[in-house]
């Protein structure tokens, strides 16, 4: 009969007579009965005596670990820069990528003038200042970033259910590595200014002591441990008042770079420093060690991982990399654009890193060099018979070097060797299987950036070699940058090779976004209207012709609003239910007259009348153009408005002062004016003329159950989503349906958010679609929304205007040119006038041209920042 008995640990330990402190690997399940148990107990001893081995032999191989011996000239950090094996030192910057993608290329071309001078700057010869653009896939940065500034109090609960299938969607594209982030870095390295010879000479007497103890037998063991114990011989050592003296010395050019950038460089922190070295040279890690002390040689923390190479790749760690070299530089000349096929690139999502080295010459050993060339060049055209041969290649040759030599003439310039490459990586690999299958996506990503190389004018780019890629790569590696020449030197002035510095990218989004967008450079960028540090102006313009995809995008945005902002409240102005799905959607109101009703707005109606608060100047200029519109009064006729004016603010006087707290609300209306005018004492004949026609027209509106009545108490119920539909007022006549248009957007315009305890108010979103129809029939309402647009940066309101085409907005030009964003969509006919009053540069009016929508699938927008100055799709 068979017992199955479960012994525990403690158990097990126990009957065995162990400690309590003993520890046994391997645990059996069961025991079967009549089994001898001193059988038993000699197999559990045995299992724990080989338990105790392998962990003795996993400690063993700390020392050695799995893979061949590889070096590195990094030997130790001296406060936050790298020390190498020749006494050389080198510093780590950070660099801030320009979004200047749709710039004037004035801009750029001043940029890259300061960096050529950065580079023709004296520095020691044999200086590398090496740029490295890293791009990879995006894990959602801007996703993290929404998360963050998400408030989860007092928001709208549909439409943060509405949201968070949208931001599914982002996360999803995320997963599928759709999206990029890239970060721009420099590495200076500045040779040994007091260099020594290297001790090196200590392998052969201890080769020769190794070879007399271990015999002729042992010989390729001798050589090995010879070549391990001198190892260290190989470092160049000071004595601590010349080490410092030697960094001081390096310091000097690390802040003449510094001085001379046109770019902001920042230093790289200690850990900073050794978190970019540990994580360069191990691929595999996923964490950084605690920084060793000054002194540590770094070689054995940085050397752990092997390198080993598979022919066309190399595999460091679990991952496969290949190095793609620019052989052939742009021809004729390298445009200051010229590196926008790989920085912002849509298609390159996958991880590789664009390096830039250049390193400094000897002026005078450079130009001796250079007029030597230009002798060979002209022997070489020279023939036998010592006739010219006049040949194509000759002719180009001798141009070339003869342009350069004549600008570097009285020394106006200088000359600089340039290295250009691209690292790529397949993803890891664990397996045989993942490693053919990240094999053949290393292949496809190489392709894809020799072909991007390969547009650029007159360029080319090859994969290198096995019998090149190891030595290239070791020496591309972080740190590791090397004035010692690999044959893929580039030997032209700085001015002309300055552009093949990446500092390019895209407006990278607001750090505390509402809304997230995509853009077709393969980067997810957030944005919000209410960061003031960013977007001065509370006045946004969304422009696109027919089926543009604009009502779409501004449902989102509300949408969006709502999801993310704690009691914001969102007022549209629209036509033709744009917004019907919406409002249905979110449960919010959908508001229109009909005839018949008594559901109307009051232009005397204000948020404070019930507590007896006295109406501001803004208030009252939306009263007395609500009469001039009603009287049929010009914009011109300044009597009137003063009349009005007078006349309006005596009602408040009178009627304001009749509201209590708790008491019912008591509003002025039509006919308080009405009144007004008739036993109102005026002074001088014009005065009274004025004032009777003024009456005769506002009388007939008197007792009128939309224009002379309170606002109707569902105007009046707190929501979070109003929606006036405009297209209900055609059934009106044409007086009334302008005046109740006009309160509309009067009332749409005063609307704010409330008062939060830290005396900031709570953000509030004003949308007025089909601007052109706002022109056409209500051309009144631009007032309302002149006057609302200038206030409503103080208040939190940011008021957007959408219509289909910029000609629209000519009304009102003092608001529209300052507006803080401009969303242009597809366009139709000449937008000259457009591109001009927003500063596009030709790329940016270019980008406007080349919009591609693709329906029910998405809608592309340029985005104009500011005045201009920052631009991004």
């Amino acid at each position: 009969m068979d017992v199955n008995i479960a012994i525990t640990a403690a158990g097990c330990a126990a009957a065995l007579g162990l400690g309590a402190g003993a520890s046994i690997r391997l645990i059996p399940a069961a025991l079967r009965a009549g089994r001898d148990l001193k059988v038993w107990e000699r197999g559990i001893d045995a299992e724990i005596e080989e338990s105790i081995a392998d962990d003795e032999a996993l400690r063993l191989r700390l020392a050695r670990p799995k893979g061949r011996r590889r070096d590195s000239s990094i030997v130790g950090l001296y406060g936050s820069a790298i020390r190498h094996a020749d006494g050389s030192f080198t510093r780590a910057y950070h660099m801030e990528l320009a979004p200047t993608v749709f710039s004037e290329d004035a801009i750029i071309e001043a940029r890259y003038d300061g960096l050529a001078r950065l580079l023709a700057a004296r520095k020691p010869a044999g200086t590398v200042i090496q740029f490295r653009l890293s791009a990879g896939p995006d894990p959602g940065l801007a996703l993290m970033a929404h998360a963050d500034a998400l408030d989860t109090d007092g928001i709208h609960l549909e439409a943060a259910l509405l949201h968070a299938l949208g931001m599914r969607k982002y996360q999803e594209m995320a997963e599928c590595h759709l999206f990029r982030q890239t970060v721009l870095t420099a590495w200076v390295h500045v040779p040994n200014p007091a260099k020594k010879k290297e001790s090196s000479d200590a392998f052969i007497p201890t080769f020769s002591r190794e070879l007399r103890a271990r015999g002729i037998s042992g010989f390729g063991q001798a050589l090995a441990a010879s070549w391990a114990k001198s190892r260290n011989d190989r470092i160049l050592r000071r004595i601590i008042e010349e080490e410092q003296a030697s960094f001081l010395e390096a310091e000097k050019t690390f802040r003449l770079i510094e001085r001379e950038g046109p770019v902001k460089l920042t230093r790289f922190s200690r850990e900073e420093t050794w978190g970019a070295l540990y994580l360069g040279h191990r691929q595999n890690a996923r964490s950084v060690p605690v920084l060793p002390h000054d002194g540590t040689d770094l070689r054995d923390y940085l050397c752990g991982e092997t390198i080993e190479g598979r022919g066309a790749y190399l595999l460091h760690g679990n991952y496969p990399a290949a190095v793609v070299s620019l052989f052939v530089p742009p021809q004729p000349v390298v445009t200051a654009d010229v590196l926008r096929m790989l920085s912002i690139n849509g298609h390159l999502n996958f991880r590789h890193t664009v390096v830039a080295e250049f390193i400094t010459l000897q002026a005078e050993k450079a130009i001796k060099q250079l007029d030597r060339r230009i002798r060979q060049v002209r022997r070489s055209m020279i023939g036998a018979s010592g006739r010219v041969r006049d040949t194509p290649e000759g002719r180009v040759a001798y141009a070339d070097l003869a342009s350069v030599r004549e600008e570097l003439a009285g020394g106006r310039e200088s000359l600089v060797e340039a290295r250009f490459y691209v690292i790529v990586y397949g993803e890891t690999a664990r397996n045989r299987a993942e490693l053919e299958q990240s094999v053949a996506g290393l292949d496809r990503y190489c392709e894809q950036v020799i072909t991007e190389i390969r547009k650029i004018p007159g360029a080319d780019a090859e994969r290198e070699e096995p019998a090149a890629l190891k030595a290239i790569y070791q020496r591309a590696l972080v740190g590791e940058a090397d004035s010692r020449p690999t044959g893929r030197e580039i030997k032209e002035t700085a001015h002309t090779l300055s552009p093949l510095i990446p500092t390019e990218t895209e407006w990278r989004g607001a750090p505390r976004p509402h809304t997230l967008l995509s853009l077709p450079t393969g980067r997810l960028i957030g944005l919000d209207l209410y960061d003031r540090a960013l977007l001065p102006s509370p006045l946004a313009l969304v422009l696109s012709a027919p089926r543009g995809g604009k009502s779409v995008f501004l449902g989102r945005l509300m949408s969006d609003v709502l999801a993310s902002k704690a009691h914001a409240r969102v007022r549209a102005v629209d036509f033709g239910e744009s917004f019907a799905p919406l409002v249905d959607t979110l449960k919010g109101r959908h508001l229109r007259f009909d005839v018949g009703s008594d559901r109307t707005i009051n232009v005397f109606d204000y948020d404070g009348i019930e507590r007896g608060e006295l109406p501001d100047e803004v208030q009252v200029g939306f009263v007395v153009g609500d009469l001039m519109q009603l009287a049929r009064v010009s914009d011109g006729d300044t009597v009137a408005e003063d009349i009005l004016t007078r006349l309006v603010r005596e009602v408040y006087a009178n009627e304001v002062p009749r509201n209590r707290p708790g008491a019912p609300k008591h509003e002025p209306v039509l006919s308080h004016v009405v009144d007004m005018l008739r036993t109102y004492p005026f002074q001088g004949q014009l005065a009274k003329e004025r004032a009777e026609t003024l009456k005769m027209a506002l009388e007939n509106f008197c007792g009128h159950t939309f224009l002379d009545a309170p606002t109707h108490p569902d105007f009046l119920t707190d929501s979070m989503l109003d929606v006036y539909e405009l297209d209900s007022l055609e059934q009106f006549p044409k007086r009334v349906r302008e005046s109740l248009a006009y309160r509309v957007a009067a009332r749409v315009t005063r609307c704010i958010g409330e008062l939060k305890p830290d005396g900031t108010r709570a953000p509030t979103l004003l949308v007025f679609d089909e601007v052109w129809k706002i022109v056409g029939e209500y051309p009144r309402i631009l007032d309302v929304i002149k006057r609302g647009a200038r206030t409503g940066g103080k208040e939190n309101v940011v008021t957007m205007l959408a219509s289909q085409a910029y000609e629209d907005f000519a009304v009102i030009p003092d608001i529209t040119k300052t507006a803080g964003v401009k969303l242009i969509g597809k366009q139709i006919g000449d937008f000259t006038k457009l591109a001009q009053d927003c500063g596009l540069s030709p790329q940016g009016a270019a980008a406007i041209a080349c919009i591609n929508n693709v329906p029910g699938s998405h809608a592309q927008f340029v985005m104009v920042l500011g005045s201009g100055g920052k631009i991004s799709i």
